[in-house]
C-alpha cells in the first residue's frame, strides 16, 4: 500500500514496474501529516488486502538553506512530515497489531545537516519517537538513520555538496542492494534505533569520533545504566531542566 500527495497519475510508471515484477501493489493518494486522510489510507488498504502486517515511515521534505536564513514557516514545513506526519500516522493506526513499524530517519540526526537544523530536528525526532514507542506498544518499533543512497531518498540540494560531504566523512553512496539487505537485518535485530553508513571504515570512525576502544567504553556505560533510566551515563544526578538544556544544545 503505497501513500503519497502526488495523485495516481504521477505513479502510474512505478505502480506498473512494481506490477511486472509480481508485487500485488495499490496507490492512495494522501497526506502524512492529515491523520484522517491517514485513517482512510489505512481503511482502504485493509478492504484490499485484509490486515496490515507492516508500516515503513519515509516520508520527508528536503532541508535547505541556513537556518540563520530561513523563515520559521520553511523550517516548519520541513519538520511536518516527521513529526506532525509520525503522530498523525500512529492516530490513524490505533487499533492495527502491527508485527512491525519502521521509521526511516537519517544520519542527519546523529551527525548534523550542516546548517539546515530542521532536517536534523525532525529526524531526531523519530529516534526519540521510537524509542518512547517501543516501550508503550506491542509489535516491534525500528528507527533507521540512514546515508545517502544512490538511486532513492533524501539528499542535498545539489549533487556538489553531496560530494564534498561524502568526501569528507570517508562515506560513499549506499547501493540499493545494499540498503535492502541492511534493512532485513535490521528487522531481525532487537534493538530499537539503527545508524548505517557505507564506505572507508577507519575514516568513518574518524569522522564520527569514534575507536574501538570508544565503542566498548559506551558499550560498557550503556550496560551500567539503572533499568528504566534512559540518560546518557554523564547525566547521572542531574535533573531534568539539566538533562532538556543539555540535549537542546
Amino acid at each position: 500500500i503505497l501513500v503519497n500527495r502526488s495523485s495516481i497519475e504521477d505513479k502510474k510508471e512505478k505502480l506498473e514496474q512494481l506490477q511486472n515484477a509480481g508485487a500485488e501493489a495499490m496507490y492512495y493518494s494522501a497526506d502524512v501529516c492529515n491523520a484522517e486522510e491517514m485513517r482512510q489510507a489505512v481503511q482502504a488498504g485493509k478492504a484490499r488486502f485484509g490486515h496490515i502486517d507492516g508500516v515503513i515511515h519515509a516520508a520527508g521534505i528536503e532541508g535547505e538553506g541556513s537556518i540563520l536564513e530561513k523563515e520559521i514557516e520553511e523550517y516548519l514545513k520541513t519538520l511536518g512530515p516527521k513529526v506532525q506526519g509520525t503522530l498523525a500516522l500512529e492516530e490513524a493506526l490505533q487499533g492495527e497489531h502491527l508485527d512491525f513499524i519502521c521509521y526511516f530517519s537519517s544520519s542527519s540526526a546523529i551527525i548534523g545537516d550542516f546548517g539546515n537544523c530542521d532536517y536534523a530536528v525532525g529526524n531526531r525526532f523519530l529516534m526519540s519517537y521510537g524509542a518512547y514507542r517501543n516501550s508503550r506498544y506491542k509489535g516491534k518499533t525500528v528507527v533507521v538513520n540512514w546515508p545517502l543512497w544512490e538511486s532513492e531518498g533524501m539528499g542535498f540540494a545539489d549533487e556538489q555538496s553531496s560530494r564534498m560531504y561524502l568526501k569528507s566523512s570517508g562515506q560513499r553512496l549506499l547501493e540499493s542492494t545494499e540498503g535492502t539487505e541492511v534493512f532485513e537485518a535490521i528487522l531481525r535485530q532487537k534493538h530499537t534505533q539503527w545508524l548505517v553508513m557505507t564506505g572507508n571504515r577507519e575514516r568513518v570512525y574518524k569522522f564520527l569520533g569514534l575507536s574501538e576502544e570508544t565503542r566498548a567504553k559506551t558499550e560498557v556505560k550503556r550496560a551500567a545504566l539503572p533499568p528504566g533510566k534512559g540518560r546518557r551515563a554523564e547525566m547521572s544526578g542531574w535533573n531534568i531542566k539539566q538533562c532538556v538544556i543539555w540535549e537542546l544544545k
